[in-house]
This record gives structure tokens, C-alpha cells and sequence, in this order.
């Protein structure tokens, strides 16, 4: 029987090529690359655009779009739900406070009212009945005191007169007791009418007290139900242009829901969108500006609403020097800049194309040869127009500022007329 024998020494050869295959591939990758960082390429110089480096005031700003709005609006809501029965007015139109624009209709609402403008007429009518009794038992009371002050000063007289002739033994002493019970009597009733006017005086006046306070109440509750029923009448809250106005007649509208909105046009503000990064940068008092037909308008932050949403916040600028031209229209957006900082001079560069082609890492740098010559740099904050610049290139040194997109591999660019 045949017997196998083993190879010795294969697998270190096996090994060897592979090593060997890997080192060579390296090699080519670095030598491709190598080769491409030292690439050189012509380029016509009217292709590119070279600027020069230098020092000058920088401001930190950034670049915002912003609506214009009116500083005033107001919402129209639906105070009551109902029918819409009618139009008074179209959107565009100017419009003055208190002027209606829509007329609603709630049947329910107004068999409501009724049935409880009647319970609170009734209502208040037994109140007033209950006053014009009051005030009959305090006439009562005072007549019965007026019977009783005639007959006191008739029994007195009297009492005075037997008095006399009863000291001059006239009449019997029966008479004169008689007449002095009498008089006592009167005066003992008198006290008691008084002290019960009193009591019914104290009791009346709080009742009235109650009753005109009851009688306030319901006139109120009934006004609060007319006033209810009134608002089935839209009417503008202030003057203004009436910008919209959601309701066709026959559309049924619920409490709450909005109807159109009024905005005066005698005063403006901005309200920009700023992504979420420059939030803890941006307050109140800082300024910002917009070019638009030739015109330059000055701007003030004067609130930041933090809330974010889809990376955003927003914020309103007021005018600070002038109000916009005519021109300008409810909605238009307008590019804004907004000054994060003050001025500080620095080294510069200008913004240009390069930017987004190098993500700021390296530059071409353009020497006295003609020559463009890639150079990493570091590059810090930046606005519309110029770059600070934090290390890697000097003062009046040329850099091409233009796309790089073609030749961003080249490490020379030969710069041809």
C-alpha cells in the first residue's frame, strides 16, 4: 500500500509571495500618490480669480433670510360657531375698527337666549316687586307712627289740662287716672312703633342692598347673553388691510376656529430664520442690515424666540432709522446680515469659491513665477466677504480665491495668459 509523504518547506514559500505582493501593491499606491501630489497642471489665468491676503477690520456676521411682516396683526376668531349668512367684505380691502366683515347665524343660540332673557326679565321683575312692598310697609309703618303722634300730642293735651283740675279738686281722681293711663299708654306704643321702624329699616335696607345687587347681576348676565349673541357679527378689531378671510357663505364655522387676519401696514418688522448653531449668539440689540433697490436699511434684533424647530429658530428686527420703501410688500424675503460682533482686525482673506472645494484646508499660493503651489492653512470664522485667516499665510501673499474644482489634486498649477 502506497504511503503519502508530506511536502516540506511549501507553506514559507506561500507565505514569501504574499508578503511580497502586498509590498509591491503598497509601493504603487504610494508612488500614485506620490505622483499626484506632485502633479502640475496649466491653467489659463482668465479661468481663476487671485486675490491678495491682508490685514483689516473684521466683523463676524452671518447671512439670514428674513420675511417682512407687519408689526400689528390681529387674528379674527370665531367667537360663537354658526352659519355664514353673509360677506360685508373681501380680502385686500382696508377696513376700519368695528366695521363687520361677516354675519353668522346659530339658531340654537338664539332660542337660548330668549328662553333665558325671559327667566332673568321675570326674575328680575319679582325682585322689584319685592322692593315696591318693602317700600309699602315702611309707608305703612310711617303712617301708623304719623296716627299715633297726632293722637299722643291730642292725649297729652288732654292729660295736662285734667292734670290741673284735678290738683284744683275739680274732677275725681278716677278721671285723672284715667287720662294719665292714656297718656302712658300712647308714649308706651310710641316707643314700640319706633323700635320696630327700626328693625324694619335695618331689614329693608338690607334686602334692598341684596335686591340691587341681585338686579345688577342678572342685567349683566343678560347683557353677557345679547353681547354673546352680538359676536354672531364679525367686525374688524382694528383698522388695517384685511390680508385674509377664510369664510364662504353656507360653510358652517365652530367657536374658536380662525377666520381671517387684519394687519396695519404703518409699520414693519423682519422675522428671520437662524439656524440653530447661532442661538446662544444672537440677542436682543444687535444689529443687522439688507440692500434692496439700491436702498440700505438698518435693522435691531429686539426679540429671540428660542424655540427650534427643524434646526431653526426665529427672530424680530425692527427698523431702526427709516421704514421701507413702498416697494416693499407683506411676505417679500429679504437677505439679511446679521452682526454677531465687533470689529477686530486681523489677517483676511476674501470668500470665494475655494472654500467649499478645499473645506479649508489648503490654498494655492501664488508665487513670482506664475506659479500656484498647494499650502494647508487653518482658517477660522467667516462672513459673505473675507475669511480670517489663523495661520499658513502672510500678509500680501496671492491666493487663487476661485473653485478649485478640475485640478484640486495638483500640487503646482502653472498659470498661463
Amino acid at each position: 500500500m502506497d504511503k503519502i509523504i508530506a511536502q516540506k518547506g511549501r507553506k514559507w514559500y506561500v507565505w514569501l509571495l504574499f508578503v511580497l505582493a502586498v509590498a509591491g501593491l503598497t509601493g504603487l499606491v504610494m508612488l500614485s500618490f506620490f505622483a499626484s501630489q506632485q502633479k502640475t497642471i496649466s491653467i489659463a489665468a482668465s479661468r481663476i480669480t487671485i486675490t491678495k491676503v491682508s490685514f483689516g477690520d473684521y466683523q463676524d456676521q452671518i447671512p439670514v433670510l428674513g420675511q417682512l411682516e407687519p408689526v400689528h396683526t390681529r387674528l379674527l376668531d370665531a367667537v360663537v360657531g354658526g352659519l355664514v349668512e353673509e360677506r360685508f367684505a373681501e380680502p385686500g380691502v382696508f377696513v376700519q375698527a368695528g366695521q363687520p366683515l361677516l354675519r353668522l347665524s346659530n339658531t340654537s343660540l338664539q332660542l337660548d337666549f330668549m328662553q333665558r332673557e325671559t327667566q332673568i326679565v321675570e326674575q328680575m321683575n319679582n325682585l322689584r316687586n319685592i322692593r315696591i312692598t318693602l317700600e309699602l310697609n315702611k309707608r305703612q309703618l310711617e303712617d301708623q307712627l304719623l296716627q299715633l303722634e297726632a293722637e299722643l300730642i291730642r292725649t297729652e293735651r288732654q292729660f295736662k289740662i285734667d292734670s290741673r283740675l284735678f290738683n284744683e279738686k275739680v274732677i275725681p281722681a278716677i278721671d285723672y287716672e284715667n287720662s294719665r293711663t292714656q297718656y302712658e299708654m300712647l308714649l308706651q306704643r310710641r316707643k314700640l312703633l319706633q323700635e320696630s321702624q327700626a328693625r324694619e329699616n335695618d331689614f329693608r335696607n338690607s334686602q334692598l342692598h341684596r335686591i340691587d345687587a341681585g338686579i345688577q347681576m342678572m342685567e349683566r348676565n343678560l347683557l353677557a347673553i345679547r353681547r354673546n349673541l352680538e359676536q354672531l357679527t364679525i367686525r374688524a378689531p382694528i383698522s388695517g388691510q384685511l390680508t385674509t378671510l377664510e369664510a364662504e357663505i353656507g360653510q358652517t364655522k365652530t367657536a374658536g376656529q380662525n377666520l381671517g387676519r387684519i394687519d396695519r401696514l404703518d409699520s414693519f418688522k423682519v422675522r428671520a430664520q437662524v439656524d440653530e448653531h447661532f442661538l446662544t449668539r444672537l440677542k436682543a440689540g444687535q444689529h443687522a442690515s439688507f440692500e434692496l433697490n439700491g436702498q440700505h436699511y438698518k435693522l435691531l434684533v429686539f426679540r429671540v424666540l428660542p424655540q427650534v424647530s427643524d434646526g431653526q429658530f426665529a427672530v424680530d428686527l425692527s427698523f431702526t432709522d427709516k421704514l421701507p420703501a413702498e416697494a416693499l410688500l407683506r411676505g417679500q424675503t429679504l437677505q439679511l446680515r446679521i452682526v454677531l460682533g465687533e470689529k477686530k482686525k486681523t489677517l483676511l482673506l476674501p470668500a470665494g469659491g475655494f472654500y467649499s472645494s478645499s473645506g479649508g484646508q489648503y490654498v494655492y499660493v501664488v508665487n513670482k513665477q506664475n506659479e500656484a503651489r498647494k499650502r494647508a492653512v487653518v482658517l477660522g470664522r467667516q462672513n459673505p466677504r473675507m475669511i480670517e485667516v489663523i495661520s499658513g499665510l502672510e500678509a500680501g501673499e496671492q491666493v487663487i480665491t476661485s473653485s478649485y474644482d478640475g485640478f484640486e489634486q495638483a500640487a503646482i498649477l502653472r498659470i498661463t495668459q
